[in-house]
């Protein structure tokens, strides 16, 4: 390394330099936020029904659904430009929303006595019906007013062993948030998913 007076009256510049990469390239600019995880709360079925609707067992598949819906971070998509949806950088969802989706599914069948026995694909038993379905949609929407969640998940009712279905429809819902913050938005996706389901359980066929 060189030193002498020649070369101690460049050390101020080459300082300046180093420091301005530095705080260029974020070095200078302090930690990191940190990650923020969250997960759904599903309110009740509105009510139980008295007599399931399906009579036997019905296994509820994992959901499928695009790359970045099989994500575990959040996105959105701008009303400015709809078109393009966007990650956020640091707010995570606890599971990735078809898993999500797929648990508040058979918590809530459940809850409702929708089914008379409901079932997952890891507790390995046979069934009397499958039912499946693929998320579209789990995005917030910003803009135009207070952030919307926007859920849309079309669900499939088969039964076990044949293709022909006997339930076939999408539902979509949006709930408006009632501030600003990730939290809201988040009890505004529980809300939405909550109306899916109702008008799941609703629309399931009284079959044994």
């Amino acid at each position: 390394m060189r030193t002498g007076p020649r070369y101690a009256k460049r050390w101020p510049a080459i300082l300046l330099v180093v420091a301005t990469m530095m705080i260029q390239g974020g070095c200078l600019s302090g930690p990191a936020p940190s990650d923020r995880f969250y997960r759904l709360e599903i309110p009740d079925p509105v009510a139980r029904l008295e007599v399931p609707r399906l009579r036997g067992r019905l296994l509820v598949d994992s959901l499928r659904g695009d790359a970045m819906v099989l994500e575990r971070l959040m996105i959105y998509r701008d009303a400015s430009d709809p078109s393009q949806v966007k990650r956020q950088r640091y707010d995570h969802w606890t599971d990735p929303p078809p898993v999500m989706v797929q648990r508040a599914v058979v918590e809530f069948l459940r809850s409702a006595n929708a089914v008379e026995t409901v079932v997952t694909p890891e507790m390995r038993f046979d069934a009397s019906f499958r039912l499946g379905g693929r998320i579209h949609r789990f995005e917030r929407l910003l803009g135009q007013g207070s952030p919307r969640a926007t859920i849309e998940v079309e669900f499939t009712l088969v039964r076990a062993g044949e293709r022909e279905p006997l339930l076939l429809e999408t539902y979509r819902e949006q709930e408006e948030a009632v501030g600003s913050g990730i939290g809201e938005s988040v009890e505004a996706f529980s809300r939405a998913l909550h109306r899916v389901l109702e008008r799941l359980v609703l629309d399931l066929p009284e079959l044994q």
